[in-house]
């Protein structure tokens, strides 16, 4: 009875993990943001790496911008919300939602290179 409680419950937390989006915080990636003038510059894709060149991919240009704003220019919401004339509560929403579209999308991308690696066949040398 025992080694079936353990079963359900071990089977139930594979189910959540399942359902729940791995969540990356962007301090926890090893980026080094370029700056301003290469974020604002023509060739700024030649310099543009990791996850900064991913994320202007896949998020609109407000959700990026305050992304940028609060992670590689490290201002305040209020001074976000200052620079883009919008109220604080405003920037707090839009960075949440950024933040969760982003995610979700690395998320998409991981199960899609999952699958690829998995179709491949192994060959033997």
């Amino acid at each position: 009875m025992v080694y079936t409680i353990a079963i359900r419950l071990a089977v139930d937390l594979v189910r959540k993990e399942k359902r729940r989006p791995k969540i990356y915080p962007l301090e926890s990636l090893s980026i080094e943001p370029s700056t301003t003038d290469d974020y604002l510059g023509s060739d700024a894709s030649d310099r543009e790496t990791g996850i900064w060149q991913i994320a202007k991919k896949l998020l609109p240009k407000s959700y990026f911008s305050i992304l940028w704003l609060k992670y590689a220019e490290e201002l305040s919401i209020q001074e976000i919300a200052t620079v883009l004339n919008r109220t604080q509560i405003g920037v707090r929403v839009q960075l949440h939602r950024a933040r969760i579209k982003l995610s979700t999308e690395l998320n998409r991308m991981d199960r899609e290179n999952e699958t690829l690696v998995q179709q491949q066949p192994c060959r033997k040398p």
